[in-house]
């Protein structure tokens, strides 16, 4: 009788922790879903950097970086950051200054005013990086640049590659989406901004 109780107690320990696991641990801000990452119906585009610094509010020249680098450009995150600086920004050319420096490394950075999913969603099923900006999380109303390199239409999530978050960072599409639109309107942008780069 001793002997089955701790094989049922022990099968409870075992259990829970699969459970803790499969939902993520509790995941913080519910921003995410923790599910795993090897999933068959995710779209992702490989050979993404992952940019770490200890720059404060360097995040558009990581993602800038991640843009290039993801196309095969030998740039460094000084090599951006040193074009891109800290905020307040450069929007001259809608580019964070940089839009000349990246033409003559043979890509046009592109910036699209007022983006949308159906555009992001599109971009990436064509090998396409976007870069976006929007509020950091419902808990963090900073402003912040993030990297978009993936999606799972069936569980409605995008995939994220962002130095502060955990690789391959999943996010509903419901909480990226008012993120990014609440991002615009408190950082006084037209409408959901995002970048992408295209060969020249």
């Amino acid at each position: 009788m001793k002997m089955y109780r701790w094989v049922t107690v022990i099968f409870v320990v075992i259990l829970s922790f699969f459970s803790i696991i499969g939902s993520g641990g509790g995941g913080g801000s519910g921003d995410t879903d923790t599910g795993p990452v090897a999933n068959p119906n995710d779209v992702i585009i490989n050979g993404v950097p992952r940019i770490e610094t200890t720059v404060q509010n360097s995040c558009a020249s990581r993602a800038i970086t991640q843009l290039l680098q993801q196309k095969g450009v030998p740039v460094e995150f000084e090599d951006v950051f040193d074009r891109v600086g800290l905020p307040p920004f450069s929007y001259q050319d809608g580019c964070y200054g940089v839009k000349s420096w990246v033409r003559s490394l043979g890509y046009e950075m592109n910036y699209v005013r007022q983006g949308t999913k159906e555009e992001i969603i599109n971009l990436i099923s064509n090998g396409i990086l976007v870069m976006v900006v929007q509020m950091y999380s419902h808990n963090d109303w900073t402003g912040h640049n993030r990297v978009v390199m993936g999606y799972n239409l069936n569980d409605q999530i995008f995939i994220l590659e962002d130095d502060g978050l955990p690789p391959r960072y999943r996010i509903k599409m419901d909480v990226f989406m008012d993120l990014w639109i609440r991002g615009a309107q408190e950082l006084g942008w037209p409408g959901p901004p995002l970048w992408y780069l295209l060969p020249r």
